[in-house]
């Protein structure tokens, strides 16, 4: 086991703890070191002794754990491979299990943490996995499922887990996985307290991104073009990639300093927000908030979904939930609005009305209260039915109507957003606002 912690940790820095709590450390190992030179606590589960199953020591031992990691203000890395609680304990094991989720409840919004789950993740550990801020899913040996393996048909693999929106990111194997931790916590701050990652910056700050001048309101481009073209050099770590398709959630850092970046996806539904979109966006909006990060948003959707699948999921309240986790957040929020910005869909999306900071437009973005072709329909319908070619007459009228009242100029003159920008300056302006905001007061 302390092999296999090795390579999440930098070389000869990982010192055990606990170590002769019962023989064999009774099936989990942990303690603590050092990731790109920063203090990490880990625990991970030792399947080859009883089945990795929970008993009332390895409890206790994974709660010191947490607990010295909070007092440390150090993040917590869980690595899960345990088929459940080891029955004959009984009364002992369900207090010590009782223990163990408070421990991980507790340390939410004070410590990151990350559930790495590398083998059978079922029952309570299945719930202690999702009580962690993210979970990274070993593909070739993974089985996440409260109920056990009867009930899911795909033996808890990676399409319940990308449906229900549990995994924040799908590895290959444990190596993979370990790899990626790394890389996510390189973006996270130590503690909540402590939020400050800034590092030195050795892109340009200025740097033009003249690719992205040639798009517009309509096409449907992958917007992971455009985080990439905007952070520095080009790095990004998405997270949630399975679910949600629609919205693209992210860490990324712009003149060193981190931020979260929430971006419709045009080529997914044509960024349509739906209800998994915004709970996904919520989620990251929600952790930000804890740990003091900036988020900066990529407007370019149209609508929600208007379908009967989409309101029994409950889609309003998905909605309200995504308007206040906006409204409620005191972080620096930036929204750039790249494309579409219709109705109820622009109100969720980080707009000024719900607390955005700073809101820029691309010379290309489309800020309405809906479609031009809906709002000629309504406004114009009997002058379209009087003319005599009715279809080029609601062309026209359509025309008219987005070059008078469609355009981001009319939007800036009505105070919606702060300024008109072209594409290939939007890493510039994001820069500079987080700068800005840097001593945000709430």
């Amino acid at each position: 086991m302390v092999d296999r912690l090795n390579k999440l940790f930098d070389d000869c820095t990982f010192a055990e703890t606990n170590k002769y709590s019962s023989q064999n450390g009774d099936g989990v190992v942990t303690g603590y070191g050092a990731v790109y030179g920063r203090p990490v606590f880990a625990a991970i589960q030792d399947e080859s002794y009883v089945g990795g199953s929970l008993s009332a020591v390895n409890c206790a031992k994974i709660v010191k754990t947490i607990d010295f990691a909070v007092k440390a203000g150090a993040p917590f890395v869980l690595v899960i491979n345990s088929a459940g609680a080891r029955a004959q304990e009984g009364l002992q094991v369900l207090d010590s299990m009782g223990s163990l989720v408070n421990a991980l409840s507790g340390a939410l919004g004070i410590i990151p943490t990350i559930a790495v789950v590398n083998g059978k993740c079922l029952g309570t550990m299945a719930i202690a996995a999702n009580l962690c801020d993210f979970v990274f899913y070993s593909e070739d040996k993974a089985q996440l499922s409260v109920a056990g393996l009867d009930i899911c048909k795909d033996k808890a693999g990676k399409a319940i887990n990308s449906d229900n929106g549990s995994v924040a990111c799908f590895c290959e194997n444990e190596d993979a996985c370990f790899a990626a931790v790394k890389e996510l916590l390189s973006y996270l701050p130590d503690n909540s307290v402590s939020c400050d990652n800034t590092e030195e910056c050795e892109d340009d700050l200025n740097r033009e991104a003249l690719e992205l001048n040639s798009l517009n309101a309509v096409d449907e481009y992958d917007v992971r073009t455009v985080i990439g073209a905007v952070a520095d050099n080009g790095q990004y770590f998405e997270i949630y990639a399975d679910y949600a398709k629609n919205i693209v959630t992210a860490f990324a850092r712009f003149g060193g300093i981190v931020a979260a970046v929430i971006a419709n996806q045009p080529a997914e539904l044509g960024g349509e927000l739906t209800h998994d979109a915004a709970n996904k966006a919520s989620k990251v909006i929600d952790f930000c908030d804890k740990y003091s990060i900036p988020v900066i948003t990529l407007t370019n959707t149209g609508s929600y979904a208007a379908t009967e699948a989409q309101e029994k999921a409950g889609v309003a309240q998905a909605a309200a939930l995504l308007i206040s986790s906006f409204a409620n957040t005191d972080v620096p929020k930036i929204n750039i609005i790249t494309g579409k910005a219709y109705g109820n869909a622009y109100i969720s999306m980080n707009s000024k009305q719900i607390g955005c900071d700073i809101a820029y437009g691309w010379t290309s973005a489309d800020i309405a209260l809906i479609s031009p072709e809906a709002n000629v329909l309504l406004m114009y319908k009997d002058d379209i039915k009087a003319a005599e070619d009715p279809v080029a007459k609601r062309q026209e009228l359509i025309e008219e109507y987005r070059k008078q009242y469609q355009t981001p100029m009319y939007a800036a003159a009505c105070g919606m957003i702060d300024d008109v920008i072209t594409p290939d300056s939007t890493r510039a302006r994001i820069i500079s606002a987080l700068e800005i905001l840097s001593q945000k007061l709430v």
